[in-house]
C-alpha cells in the first residue's frame, strides 16, 4: 500500500473496536485504536504494544503492520470521554477555545482543525471589537454551530465504532457502504470550511 499518498485516510471499525490512520506529510503517519475498556483500565502485562498486535492481528493486513512498524514507547494510552456541546464557552472577559470549549473524540481528526479555526475567528472578533466581553460573544455564536455539528458527528461515529452486536455491526456495514457518497461529501464539507 502507498502511505506516501498526501491525505490518505482510513477508518475501520469491528467488534467494539476500531482503527484509524492517516498521513501527515514526509513519510509519517498518525493512527490511532479504540476499543471498549473500563475506565482506567492497567496496561497489559504483555505491554501496550503486543496488546495492540494481538488485538488487530486478524485486521487488514496493513493495520498489524502499523503496529509493529511503530516503537512501543510512540504508542500512548488515554482513556477518551465525550459530552454533548454546551454554552457558554466564556463569562465576562474570558473564555475557552478547543476541545476546552468543545471536547470531541478523535474519531474525525477534527480536535485541532477546531481549535485552529477557533484561533482564527477569536483574533477577527477581538480586532473587530474593542470590547473583549462583545468579542468573545461574537466568537462564540460564530463557531458554536460548526463545532457542535462536528462534536456531534464524531459522537456517532464513536458509537458505531463501538458496536458488538454482530447482526448490528453487519447492518453498520451495509449502511456505510450505502451512504459512501454522502460520507465522502461529508468530509468534503469540513474540509472546505473557511474560517
Amino acid at each position: 500500500m502507498d502511505w506516501s499518498t498526501s491525505g490518505f485516510i482510513r477508518e475501520f471499525f469491528g467488534l467494539g473496536k476500531a482503527f484509524g490512520f492517516v498521513t501527515i506529510g514526509k513519510g509519517r503517519m498518525y493512527w490511532y485504536a479504540a476499543a471498549k475498556a473500563p475506565e482506567g483500565q492497567a496496561d497489559a502485562a504483555v505491554g501496550r504494544k503486543r496488546e495492540l498486535q494481538e488485538l488487530f492481528q486478524d485486521w487488514y493486513t496493513c493495520i498489524p503492520e502499523l503496529i509493529t512498524a511503530t516503537d512501543e514507547a510512540n504508542i500512548l494510552k488515554t482513556d477518551l470521554y465525550d459530552r454533548v456541546p454546551v454554552r457558554p464557552w466564556g463569562q465576562h472577559n474570558v473564555t475557552l477555545l478547543g476541545d476546552a470549549a468543545h471536547p470531541t473524540l478523535p474519531t474525525l481528526g477534527q480536535g485541532a482543525c477546531m481549535a485552529l479555526e477557533d484561533a482564527l475567528v477569536i483574533t477577527k472578533c477581538l480586532l473587530a471589537n474593542s470590547d473583549p466581553i462583545a468579542a468573545f460573544q461574537q466568537y462564540e455564536s460564530q463557531r458554536f454551530a460548526r463545532t457542535k455539528a462536528i462534536v456531534e458527528q464524531s459522537l456517532r461515529s464513536g458509537r458505531m465504532g463501538q458496536l458488538e452486536n454482530r447482526v448490528a455491526v453487519r447492518l453498520r456495514e451495509v449502511l456505510m457502504k450505502l451512504m459512501k457518497r454522502v460520507i465522502h461529501n461529508s468530509f468534503k464539507s469540513l474540509h472546505a470550511y473557511r474560517a
